[in-house]
């Protein structure tokens, strides 16, 4: 039986013409990140400044990019962050060899998920009055009691993940300790430093500096965290294929 070459050719050229590649460069969306993250920080400065000024009209006017306010356009964006990372930790986890553990980084994705939500609905918040009155921590540095479940919830996720962080690549190790310590400095440990702060200070600019800084650092360690994972998929999972079956 004779091949019919053209109707071949014809095949091999529609397959091609559906396959599209999507080439996703490291360095490019961490530039991008890093200066919206900048760009947040000096608004913020700016905004600061204007406070101290009294110019109520322009604060009020930046006031969507207060990292320190709820349900803004600077809270959208480190709940996207935080959604980021999920996302990458999930690729990583549903892409694992047989011989990997798939669980461990499938895990991180759902906290990050629940923490992404959190960024966006704030609901750590609501714990801070009823711990304070129940432990009598006001004026503490537990004064925003929502640290002391979230000091526990630190030190059970390292030390059930801690064999996990062991079998990593020395380079994606060192990207995660770096990352967690960061964010973790900022989310908990300048919060704890505010709870000193605030009542002797009040609301001034010791107390602001301290929340840029916190504010800061939490971005900060999401985004060496998305550097370290898109660094991980970069030398372990170079090209990723997604197949849509009915």
């Amino acid at each position: 039986m004779g091949i019919d070459r053209p109707l071949i050719d014809r095949h091999v050229t529609d397959l091609t013409e559906e396959t599209r590649a999507l080439q996703l460069s490291k360095r490019r969306v961490m530039a991008t990140i890093l200066v919206v993250c900048a760009a947040l920080v000096t608004v913020n400065v700016a905004l600061g400044l204007l406070q101290l000024l009294g110019a109520k009209d322009a604060t009020a006017a930046l006031s969507t990019f207060d990292l320190d306010a709820e349900r803004n356009a600077a809270t959208w964006f480190a709940s996207a962050l935080l959604l980021t990372a999920a996302a990458l930790l999930g690729v990583i986890g549903a892409t694992s060899a047989p011989s990997e553990s798939r669980r461990p980084w499938l895990g991180l994705a759902g906290l990050f998920v629940l923490m992404s939500l959190d960024e966006t609905a704030a609901w750590h918040e609501r714990l801070i009055q009823p711990l304070r009155s129940a432990f009598g921590t006001a004026g503490s540095v537990f004064h925003f009691a929502w640290v002391i479940p979230g000091i526990a919830l630190v030190v059970l996720v390292a030390a059930l993940y801690m064999p996990f962080l062991r079998r990593l690549p020395r380079v994606t190790r060192t990207g995660f300790v770096l990352a967690g310590a960061t964010y973790v400095s900022g989310a908990i440990g300048l919060e704890m430093l505010m709870g000193v702060l605030l009542e002797p200070a009040g609301q001034g600019v010791v107390t602001g500096v301290t929340v840029l800084a916190e504010e800061t650092l939490e971005l900060l360690g999401v985004t060496l965290l998305i550097a370290t994972l898109l660094g991980h998929l970069q030398h372990h999972r170079p090209t990723l294929s997604l197949v849509l079956e009915n």
